[in-house]
Order: C-alpha cells, then sequence, then structure tokens
C-alpha cells in the first residue's frame, strides 16, 4: 500500500468538499500521518508537498474552510504567519478588524503611535487625568476639604455655599460641560 493509498483510508469526504481526516490529531487539532516509520507529519503539509509544489520559505498553510483536520489540498492557501493570523478568529484577529471603539468612534492609526487609537475617548482620558491631577493638587494644599469646579478646563474653587448642589462654578462651565458631552456623543 503506498503511502498516499494509506492517507486517503483516513479521509472522509463530505458533501461541502472538505476532506476530514479521521486518524491521529495533534493537540491543537491539526491531523497527523505517519509518512515513514516513526515520524509523524501535519496531514495538510504531507498532502499539499505530494499534490502541489514545495511551501514557498517564509510562508505557512492556511486552512481558507477554517477547518483544522481538513486536508483537501484546495482548501489551503500558503500565506504569511501575519495574513494566516489575521484571518483566524483569535482574539488578535478579531481586535484587528475593529474599525470603532467601544463607545462607537471611530479608530485612527497615526504617525508615531504603534497601534489604532480612538481620538475622542483619548482627549477625555487626557480631561479627566488633568482634572484628578488638579484635584490632588487642591486636596493637598487644603486638606482635602475644597472642591473645585466639574469642567475639564476649568480650575476654579467651589464656594463654601455650594457643598449641596452644584458641581460647576458657573452656568457657563455648566453648559460648555453640557455641549461637550453632546458633541462626545454624536461622533
Amino acid at each position: 500500500m503506498t503511502p498516499l493509498d494509506r492517507f486517503m483510508a483516513k479521509v472522509e469526504i463530505q458533501p461541502g468538499g472538505c476532506w476530514l481526516w479521521t486518524g491521529a490529531r495533534c493537540e491543537k487539532g491539526y491531523a497527523l500521518f505517519q509518512a515513514r516509520a516513526r515520524r509523524s507529519v501535519k496531514g495538510h503539509r504531507w498532502i499539499w508537498l505530494m499534490t502541489r509544489e514545495p511551501i514557498p520559505s517564509g510562508l505557512e498553510l492556511d486552512h481558507l474552510c477554517r477547518v483544522r483536520h481538513c486536508v483537501n489540498p484546495e482548501h489551503l492557501e500558503p500565506v504569511t504567519h501575519r495574513e494566516n493570523v489575521r484571518r483566524g478568529n483569535a482574539p488578535a484577529a478579531q481586535n484587528a478588524r475593529k474599525t470603532h471603539c467601544v463607545r462607537g468612534h471611530e479608530l485612527r492609526l497615526a504617525l508615531g503611535r504603534p497601534r489604532r487609537y480612538c481620538p475622542i475617548c483619548d482627549a477625555e482620558a487626557g480631561r479627566r487625568a488633568k482634572r484628578r491631577r488638579r484635584t490632588q493638587r487642591l486636596h493637598a494644599l487644603t486638606g482635602g476639604s475644597a472642591r473645585i469646579c466639574a469642567a475639564a478646563d476649568c480650575a476654579a474653587v467651589l464656594p463654601e455655599s455650594s457643598r449641596l448642589g452644584t458641581r460647576f462654578c458657573s452656568p457657563a462651565c455648566r453648559e460648555r460641560e453640557w455641549r461637550r458631552g453632546k458633541k462626545a456623543g454624536a461622533a
């Protein structure tokens, strides 16, 4: 019996075109075929080498059908590792396909940044950090008894009389924050 006959004896051909491997599989689910004595190879790689050309250096075989134990050479394509990961369903591939942040803003790639970012959420995080630093400085100076205006670009200390009600030092600050919130929500 030739190695190809032994190989095809462990293949179950499906109506959708997949050749499902019924023999041994590795821990990741890929077909394992013992082409020579005491030497197992991945089944999809072995059938590719028997029916096609050698796999080019720097490339790996991608299962176009996304079924790891499929050994149909028509369902395989040599691609780079990066492309293979991008096509998959791993978290890295899912994140690479995202076009918007969790708040619905468009992600952008800027020069000097290693990855995509949301400029609206980044600006809001910067405002929160600035406010946190201002609050810490104020509490250090006053012993924690004073409050400051909630507007991101205002550093006014709230008067004692406003302890219970407002978070803003003036109606103008309240209006500015309201407009900023509406603008961020619409983007």
